[in-house]
């Protein structure tokens, strides 16, 4: 009893410890990556200043515009067109590791809640088969609390990890 509730206990720990560093790792990469624009701001707010400075007259002010607006317009186009693969052959490999990549998670845990169900049965199965003659009933039961002790570590840690890393409906909406 206290072998499962230890592996509870440790499993979801090993699990939040996990969300945390995966957690802490986001959010650092998320404040270098912040620096790293306000440093590009920087940068063009520099360019702008210069640029401004060297302006002379309002022709080559409206001249400047004008390109700038046609490569606006230009990048807008290029923008909204995206990705257009017309070939049904290349389609399929993108879509096929998309399914992939998208089932990982929810296939582990799944795998890993069944895996526990199926030993459980394959044990009481064998305790029940080889009855008390054959097995000792404080080996039957130690080689039971072992096995499910590190299903439940396993996938306390795995579960308690998932949904330690999921997004926040918050930053799915800014993504």
């Amino acid at each position: 009893m206290f072998g499962a509730i230890s592996s509870l206990l440790t499993g979801g720990a090993t699990g939040i410890i996990g969300s945390v560093v995966s957690n802490v790792t986001d959010f650092m990469e998320q404040r270098r990556k912040n620096q790293h624009e306000l440093e590009l701001r920087k940068l063009d707010i520099q360019e702008m200043e210069k640029e401004y400075e060297y302006r002379k007259d309002v022709t080559a002010q409206k001249t400047q515009a004008e390109a700038q607006a046609i490569s606006y317009e230009h990048d807008s186009r290029s923008y909204t067109s995206g990705m257009k693969i017309k070939s049904s052959w290349l389609k399929a490999p993108l879509v096929l590791v998309d399914l992939v990549r998208g089932l990982v998670r929810p296939a582990l845990t799944v795998f890993l809640i069944f895996l526990v169900w199926h030993t459980f049965s394959e044990v009481q199965q064998v305790i029940n088969e080889a009855g008390m003659d054959a097995l000792k009933p404080q080996e039957a039961l130690g080689i039971y609390a072992s096995v499910v002790d590190m299903i439940l570590y396993l996938a306390s840690t795995a579960v308690t990890w998932w949904f330690g890393t999921r997004p926040r409906s918050q930053q799915r909406k800014q993504d």
